[in-house]
């Protein structure tokens, strides 16, 4: 097992931790090691085509009329100087 010392822990994120401890009810040790593992676990393999079908499944999801480009343009302008 080994031992990790952190230094010049700025305030918030001290303090941010320390409430993220109470709402898991750990101890603030045991809450970053938490917090470590879940941030370093390794990621799941990318599949490019689950990914391409999850993005066709949401697109189909909030599937609208659509906009012409004018209608696009126009609405990216809308209040601008």
């Amino acid at each position: 097992m080994n031992t990790l010392t952190l230094k010049n822990v700025p305030g918030e994120i001290g303090r941010r931790l320390k409430r993220s401890a109470r709402l898991h009810h750990r101890s603030v040790n045991r809450e970053a090691i938490a917090l470590l593992e879940e941030k370093l676990s390794p990621l799941p393999p990318y599949d490019p085509r689950r990914f391409l079908a999850e993005v066709r499944a949401l697109r189909d999801k909030i599937k609208g009329p659509g906009l012409s480009p004018e209608e696009f343009d126009a609405a990216v302008n809308a209040g601008r100087p």
